[in-house]
């Protein structure tokens, strides 16, 4: 991440989304003949599968309206069809067809040290283990 500082404001964000695009990349070091060394980012992108989200988006569709819990995430209005996710762990997200994805985003902040952190989850199994519903304080 030191090699990040380096980059422009747009770079960065440009090398943000080429990461949640593509599977695999690398630094290349280049020089530009004053001594001054910068970094160009080179990915490849992947084609991911999507066909199982899709199939579950169409079945939403018909249950609720646009297909997705929130009007935010309604995706007529941007094109596409949503990524279902199956399942999470550390800083990957994976969805049904498989894909692997980097999460930034981390619930917004609840996610802060990765999903299904292993010590958290004991923590909440032994709460969960005493109960999950007492109807007094």
């Amino acid at each position: 991440l030191k090699h990040l500082k380096m980059l422009s404001a747009i770079s960065y964000i440009k090398f943000l989304t080429a990461l949640a695009l593509t599977r695999s990349f690398s630094f290349l070091k280049l020089n530009n003949g004053i001594g001054n060394t910068s970094l160009k980012m080179s990915a490849t992108q992947a084609k991911f599968n999507t066909a199982n989200s899709s199939k579950i988006f169409e079945e939403a569709k018909g249950l609720m309206p646009g297909g997705v819990s929130s009007p935010v995430r309604a995706f007529k209005s941007v094109g596409g069809n949503p990524i279902v996710f199956d399942s999470v762990k550390g800083a990957y997200s994976f969805d049904v067809d498989g894909n692997k994805y980097i999460d930034y985003v981390g619930s917004w902040g609840p996610a802060i040290v990765g999903h299904a952190n292993d010590e958290i989850l004991s923590a909440v199994k032994a709460t969960m283990d005493k109960g999950t519903s007492f109807g007094a304080p």
